[in-house]
């Protein structure tokens, strides 16, 4: 995402749905779903699960994430539920 997606609502109601859909996945209630939480160790996710999280949030939110952007490697690596909220931090504009 290049620019800025603007969303109505606040940016607290925004990263509520993202922590819901995570936890959706797995049938995780909110209590189980943590910020420090890790996708793939905690959580269960695996490679396929972060793809189709990844496709979740585009029709969810209404936004396209480029193929890697969001599980990138290396330095800017996604691993926990804080990761995947900050990177829609940088990508995303609220009211």
């Amino acid at each position: 995402m290049s620019d800025k997606k603007k969303m109505g609502g606040t940016k607290e109601k925004f990263q509520a749905k993202v922590v819901d859909l995570i936890g959706w996945f797995w049938d995780l209630n909110d209590g189980q779903v943590k910020r420090e939480s890790k996708l793939v160790g905690d959580l269960g996710f695996d490679d396929l699960g972060l793809v189709e999280l990844v496709i979740a949030f585009e029709e969810q939110f209404e936004i396209n994430i480029p193929d890697g952007d969001l599980f990138a490697q290396g330095e800017n690596s996604t691993e926990t539920v804080q990761d995947v909220l900050d990177y829609f931090d940088k990508h995303v504009e609220f009211e």
